[in-house]
């Protein structure tokens, strides 16, 4: 769904502008997604108590497309490395200040290895070189473009799934494997040399 957003609030703010094949890519993708969540044992469900839930998550969408439109400028002026920096640095000093309390009650020495191991990649793997990855993105192809990619998350995992756990793999789930590449392919190579130039007019305002 942030993918959505993203290409919203680009068109909306004015920062890029899209044409139908990247508008198609992206919904294709989201279509995919659904048909690869759908097509699995859990399925979807709707039940009391999942509305606040459901909201929280529409809402977590917004704000990261925000995130994204907001920062591809800064991305394209100041680099990946340097927009990564400085996001996870305000983003740290906000999660001690809101987690001292937790922080403080923490019995350090009862933390596994495992544990620590855990901490460890989330940081560094899972935020750090994720964070780099998708501001690089951001700088080069743009936010619309980069946000397609997130929705081959499903597609890993599904594949994680079935070699790991020994998942049983169904036809619906394939054929939202393939239409989530597909779109994924399209929303990158829409534009083609107008994307390109698009990213040069915005890193040099001389073009």
């Amino acid at each position: 769904m942030s993918r959505l957003w993203t290409l919203i609030l680009a068109s909306v703010t004015g920062s890029e502008h899209h044409g139908l094949p990247v508008w198609g890519g992206v919904l294709a993708t989201l279509g995919g997604m659904v048909l690869v969540v759908v097509g699995g044992d859990g399925g979807v469900g709707l039940g009391e108590g999942l509305l606040m839930g459901d909201l929280l998550l529409v809402l977590a969408s917004i704000t990261w497309a925000a995130y994204t439109v907001g920062t591809q400028d800064l991305t394209r002026e100041y680099g990946a490395l340097a927009v990564t920096s400085w996001t996870l640095w305000v983003g740290t000093i906000g999660l001690v200040v809101l987690g001292a309390t937790s922080l403080w009650s923490t019995e350090w020495g009862l933390i596994s290895r495992t544990g620590w191991l855990g901490v460890a990649y989330s940081g560094v793997l899972a935020i750090a070189v994720a964070y780099l990855i998708w501001n690089h993105g951001l700088e080069h192809i743009g936010g619309p473009r980069t946000a397609a990619f997130a929705n081959l998350v499903p597609v890993v995992a599904l594949v994680a799934a079935v070699l790991w756990l020994g998942e049983d793999l169904r036809s619906t789930q394939i054929v939202g494997a393939i239409i989530i590449i597909g779109g994924v392919w399209i929303a990158r190579m829409a534009g083609g040399d107008a994307g390109r130039k698009a990213v040069e007019e915005a890193v040099d305002p001389t073009y």
